[in-house]
This record gives structure tokens, sequence and C-alpha cells, in this order.
């Protein structure tokens, strides 16, 4: 799974995370899948791509530091 080497989870987490606080949409065309998950701020963080500061910056008034 290519979101369990970007955010070096192991495969079961991520589907645990998908299914219970995420969603999984099946596109209409072949090969489409869009996956919802939360993601910790500290794997956020150590993957070191801006998204933490992008996710930060959106919703800092709901994140407890």
């Amino acid at each position: 799974m290519r979101i369990s080497n970007f955010l070096h989870m192991p495969a079961g987490e991520v589907k645990n995370r998908a299914t219970i606080m995420g969603s999984v949409d099946i596109g209409r065309l072949p090969g489409v899948v869009k996956v919802t998950m939360l993601v910790p701020g500290k794997k956020l963080r150590e993957i070191d791509l801006g998204l933490y500061r992008m996710a930060y910056e959106t919703y800092r008034e709901f994140i407890e530091e």
C-alpha cells in the first residue's frame, strides 16, 4: 500500500484507521480509490513535507498542542 510506505505505518494500521476513522470511496474509473483517515500530527511532522504546517494553518483553532 502506498500510503503505508508514505506514512511509515504498517498496512494493518492504515486499514484500521481508514475503516474506523475514515472512509474508502471507489471511483467510477478503473483503479480510482480515495481514502480518508485521521493521521497523528507526529507522523505528519516526521515525513516533513509541509503537510503538518498546512493542516495546522487550516485547522489551528481546533488543534490542541
